[in-house]
C-alpha cells in the first residue's frame, strides 16, 4: 500500500484530517451558518487532495519533476466542487473553488482566474 504525504513525513490524510478539526472549530466559535461550515470542511478535507499524484509524490522525495504536473491547487480545486461539491448550491461552488485553488497564495478574484475557470466549469456544475 502507497503512503501519500501531504508535506514530508506527515500523512496526507492526517493532514486533511487535522485541517478539517481545526476548520470544524472556527467555525463552532464563530457560529457559522450550517450550510457554510459544510462548504468550509469540505474545503479542509478536499484542499491537498491533488497531492495524490504520483508527480506531487516524486517532488516530495526530491525528485525532479516537471512544475506543471506536481502543482496540486488546480487538480484540488476540481476535485473539491466536481466530487464532492456538486450538491452545494453554485453560488458556494465558486468560492469554493476559488478557496481551495488559493490556498497557498493570496486569494484570487474569478478574474483573476477566468482562463482557468472556462477550462474547468463544465465539469464543476
Amino acid at each position: 500500500m502507497v503512503s501519500l504525504e501531504s508535506h514530508p513525513g506527515i500523512l496526507l490524510e492526517k493532514h486533511l484530517l487535522e485541517v478539517a478539526k481545526r476548520i470544524s472549530k472556527f467555525c463552532s466559535e464563530i457560529a457559522c451558518e450550517p450550510l457554510l461550515k459544510e462548504a468550509a470542511l469540505l474545503a479542509a478535507l478536499t484542499h491537498d487532495l491533488g497531492k495524490a499524484t504520483k508527480y506531487f509524490q516524486d517532488h516530495l522525495k526530491g525528485h525532479k519533476v516537471n512544475p506543471s504536473l506536481s502543482s496540486h491547487t488546480s487538480l484540488s480545486a476540481v476535485i473539491s466542487v466536481w466530487n464532492f461539491g456538486a450538491h452545494l448550491p453554485i453560488e458556494l461552488r465558486l468560492p469554493l473553488f476559488i478557496a481551495v485553488k488559493s490556498h497557498h497564495s493570496n486569494l484570487l478574484s474569478p478574474s483573476n482566474i477566468l482562463a482557468e475557470l472556462q477550462s474547468h466549469w463544465c465539469y464543476l456544475v
